[in-house]
């Protein structure tokens, strides 16, 4: 009778069942797909995996081993105790009670049981099962792993933007929070500061290497590391920062610059067609424009600053330390009346504000740029940027942060720290920076 296939064997048999492209490739180019690979090729693709018996297998092991060895030093101490008391119940036959034997073979023993169970099995026990659940959720990335994360993300990456070159085809197809693809990292519980920093260093993704090349790596975490507030590096702490919402600035950038393309096209155009003119309501409503006003939506259909939008999110986030990023995601500190929110600590008597909350830091990112591009407070920050398309000037973060005194009751202070944030940290030489694999390579409209 032949063995029963092994739990990779039954991965390999689903994937060609569902027909899973990533594994057929892999197959092709004759590289071998470890366990925990195939199981997150199939997650990806949310096929269902079977269940791996030799997984809780090892499990029940390990964990008899470990009632065994504790056992067995409790069993002996037991028996030398029993023998002592078997000792003590024959005394009152052979002699008079003795109170020191007894305090010392019977009170002492089972008073110090009593105590090690209480204080170190229950934490032992506890630490064991975090232990075998830390392995199962922090296996799949490991370093052996990390070259096959980067060849899934680039193709993950890869359908993103096909998908967001068929919403481009289909205008009338209207583009929500809920239907943004985070990409890989999305489905990853929340990550530590060492495994982000290992992560981005396999990838070749460092700041120095943007300011030279003026390419960012296409990368989008969701979430803050659950550590970053307790790392005491504050240049690690920054550019670790700088480095996670750098790419969500930028691609933001850019689907606002295809945008803006497009509604030039049209604005150019003498006759357009419905789908065409599908999109220009949808944008009209997007960018709060009631009077249809094309110049006007041109106006606010433009790119927030990079150096701009870093150093907000630094100041009004602590550089992602704050209790409103880590529970709530938001990085820029916007209030809410109605919405869903965290409420500040030190929030006056009477006030009702809330910080807003986002399930995502691209949804923070969205909501920020959409804000600076319709509220009616950041007007001066809108003409000035028109200004400076009309004369052919590039969009600078230093030329624009003195018009956003309106973004905190502070007003000129608030600004002079944001330029100071932006020329300590040099974050003007990413206003230009792009993502690597995007076909725009420059912002001159």
């Amino acid at each position: 009778m032949s063995n029963p296939s092994s739990y990779r064997d039954r991965l390999l048999e689903i994937a060609k069942i569902y027909r899973i492209k990533e594994v057929r490739n892999y197959s092709k180019a004759r590289k071998v797909l470890t366990v925990p690979q195939l199981e997150l090729l199939l997650k990806k693709n949310k096929v269902p995996l079977p269940i791996n018996k030799k997984s809780v297998f090892r499990i029940k092991k390990k964990f008899d081993n470990f009632v065994d060895k504790s056992s067995e030093g409790t069993q002996r101490f037991i028996r030398n105790r029993n023998r002592d008391l078997v000792d003590l119940l024959n005394k009152p036959y052979s002699s008079t009670f003795d109170k020191e034997h007894f305090q010392k073979f019977i009170l002492a023993p089972l008073t110090y049981i009593f105590l090690i169970t209480i204080f170190v099995g229950g934490p032992i026990v506890k630490k064991f099962f975090l232990d075998i659940e830390s392995i199962q959720l922090t296996k799949e990335l490991n370093e052996d792993n990390l070259e096959f994360f980067s060849d899934i993300y680039v193709d993950t990456l890869k359908k993103e933007e096909e998908k967001k070159q068929e919403l481009a085809k289909a205008p009338e197809n209207k583009k929500t929070d809920d239907s943004i693809n985070e990409g890989f990292l999305s489905d990853f519980f929340r990550l530590n500061t060492q495994t982000v920093v290992n992560y981005l260093d396999e990838l070749d993704y460092s700041l120095e290497g943007v300011r030279k090349n003026k390419q960012v790596e296409p990368v989008y975490f969701t979430k803050v590391p659950r550590d970053l507030s307790s790392v005491s590096d504050v240049a690690l702490k920054k550019d670790v920062f700088i480095r996670i919402v750098l790419p969500l600035i930028v691609s933001e950038n850019n689907d606002i610059i295809k945008d803006r393309r497009y509604l030039l096209r049209l604005i150019d155009k003498e006759n357009i067609d419905d789908d065409e003119n599908n999109w220009i309501m949808q944008k009209l409503k997007e960018y709060k424009v009631t009077d249809n006003d094309l110049e006007k939506l041109k106006r606010r259909m433009d790119i927030i600053p990079v150096s701009i939008a870093i150093a907000q999110a630094a100041k009004e986030s602590g550089w992602g330390t704050s209790r409103f990023a880590i529970e709530g995601n938001a990085l820029f500190g916007q209030w809410t009346w109605s919405g869903n929110g965290i409420v500040p600590y030190e929030r006056q008597t009477g006030k009702q504000y809330k910080i807003l909350k986002f399930p995502i830091f691209r949804a923070s990112v969205k909501a920020y740029k959409n804000n600076l591009n319709t509220h009616n407070s950041y007007r001066e920050f809108r003409a000035k940027r028109e200004r400076l398309r009309n004369q052919k000037q590039s969009i600078s973060g230093l030329d624009l942060v003195h018009t956003l005194d309106n973004y905190a009751e502070t007003g000129k202070e608030y600004t002079d720290i944001l330029e100071k944030i932006i020329i300590q940290n040099a974050l003007d030489d990413f206003d230009i920076a792009n993502l690597n694999n995007s076909e725009d390579k420059e912002f001159n409209l």
